[in-house]
């Protein structure tokens, strides 16, 4: 009996010991692939590969392949990035611009001016509604000021590349309802494998996207197949220093474009790089 005890109090203690919190967030793989249902598109698949500080030789890519239309989103610089879109009402393809780069999905996706300061994630067990699955999973959450809220949903997974499994993402912008993406058989890929070079060129321009007089595409296009993104790239003006999430813009209240160091906003802070000012050789100051 004593020993029974004894083996259930230190069970206890261990699973005690082992108990998460906001700190024990996951990182999670920029390169993955997955079947999704991502509003209003319904399900589909994506690809992704994200690149914090895109280049013409390294640019940030994703695939969204849905019943009717594929779109890539390819940004080279965050200030000529363009989305091509695929047979979508009979066209073979045309081109919108991609004002930014692409939403990073990451736990946090939130960069301060001061690289010393983080932002706060809290932690819970949640349980959610996945692919018609109900699922106990890791929540993360994380916001961008007052005025938007994001949730992660992740799974513990000792065989994916770094441990984890992205199950959904959620965001809320002001009184709205949170949007929701859910992931099902996602799988992380490592960029510095074969397998993530191989995968990092079927991100490559197709030819029939290629030609010199490409159409561009109806304004109306992309918001018709793939409505606005749950986790578009946005902006906020609370609170000193700014803070950002990839892709902002820089017309916040007293937010302005100032000189970036020797002319080249790749020397602009992260939190300081929009694609407004990049444009123009500045940062984003406030």
């Amino acid at each position: 009996m004593f020993v029974a005890v004894t083996t259930f109090a230190a069970t206890m203690s261990m699973a005690y010991s082992f108990t998460k919190d906001g700190s024990d967030h996951p990182t999670l793989p920029t390169m993955w692939t997955a079947e999704t249902i991502d509003p209003p598109m319904g399900k589909g698949e994506e690809q992704y590969n994200f690149v914090a500080n895109p280049t013409d030789e390294n640019p940030s890519t994703m695939w969204s392949i849905y019943p009717g239309c594929k779109r890539l989103i390819t940004v080279p610089t965050p200030y000529t990035g363009k989305r091509y879109l695929l047979g979508c009402d009979a066209l073979d393809c045309c081109w919108e611009s991609q004002d930014g780069n692409q939403v990073e999905f990451q736990i946090p996706n939130v960069y301060y001016a001061n690289p010393t300061k983080e932002a706060e994630v809290s932690y819970q067990r949640a349980n959610i509604t996945n692919f018609g699955e109900k699922i106990e999973a890791d929540e993360w959450s994380w916001s961008l000021g007052k005025t938007e809220k994001f949730w992660a949903y992740t799974e513990d997974c000792s065989d994916c590349y770094l441990g984890v499994r992205l199950l959904q993402w959620q965001v809320q912008v002001g009184a709205g309802h949170p949007v929701v993406i859910q992931f099902k058989n996602y799988k992380g890929i490592d960029p510095n494998s074969d397998e993530g070079k191989e995968f990092d060129e079927s991100f490559a321009i197709p030819e029939e996207c290629q030609a010199n007089n490409l159409l561009e595409c109806p304004s109306d296009l992309n918001q018709k197949y793939f409505g606005k993104n749950a986790a578009a790239p946005s902006t906020t003006t609370e609170n000193k220093p700014p803070y950002r999430v990839y892709g902002s813009t820089c017309t916040g209240p007293h937010e302005f474009c100032c000189e970036a160091p020797n002319g080249d906003p790749s020397n602009c802070p992260p939190s300081a790089y929009t694609s407004d000012c990049a444009a123009k050789n500045s940062c984003c100051c406030a």
